[in-house]
């Protein structure tokens, strides 16, 4: 019987440091070629040239986190229109909307409980929506927690997962006014450090 000694050598320097998907995989292959991203998903290679790795991260997907709104007027809050720290109750509020601007946890309204406060004056006509639920996870900041500099572009922090980003009340749009490259945002506009902002995720 005779073996092919090179015929073998050639075949294992073929599969050396390739993996198959499974048992029944024809075409072994790199790692980085094998993991495919699916939608909100990236895949970034680190420290390219030695000890390499794969980071896979996913954007906009949340933690499956439910949300269910309620819509109200200022006539549904304590207290008169036009006043201050008028409450409603409503249990594990996550987002609040008055008219169109979307509040800032402890800068605009504190939770106490199931007790909303709003902190501004709040008037009987305004509509406030409450979104409310389980499975969500935010973070409140300021400017000066970015890096670079007030009043720069391109600051940037890093949260797991954005689905919502809210500046100054004012709700941000993805790859206009953000970009997220696995769990970094960067502000494309001007941020000063007195801004407030604040991350969801679901």
């Amino acid at each position: 019987m005779t073996i092919k000694y090179d015929k073998i050598l050639d075949d294992l320097r073929e599969l050396d440091d390739k993996a198959k998907a499974s048992a029944t995989d024809t075409t072994p292959g790199y790692l980085s070629d094998k993991l495919l991203a699916g939608a909100n998903v990236y895949i970034t290679p680190g420290s390219v040239g030695g000890n390499e790795t794969l980071t896979i991260a996913s954007t906009g997907g949340g933690g499956g986190g439910t949300l269910v709104s309620t819509n109200y007027t200022g006539a549904d809050l304590t207290g008169s229109s036009g006043d201050t720290n008028r409450t409603l109750v409503k249990a594990d509020a996550q987002i609040i909307i008055v008219d169109r601007n979307t509040l800032q946890l402890t800068v605009d309204y504190t939770i106490s409980g199931t007790t909303i406060t709003f902190l501004g004056k709040i008037w009987d006509d305004q509509n406030v929506t409450v979104w409310a639920g389980s499975g969500t996870s935010s973070s409140n900041i300021t400017g000066a927690d970015l890096t670079g500099s007030s009043g720069d572009t391109d600051r940037t922090t890093v949260f797991a997962n954005p689905t919502i980003v809210v500046l100054d009340r004012q709700t941000l749009h993805y790859t206009v006014d953000y970009t997220v490259s696995g769990t970094t945002i960067t502000f494309t506009s001007k941020i000063w450090d007195d801004q407030n902002i604040t991350l969801w995720s679901w």
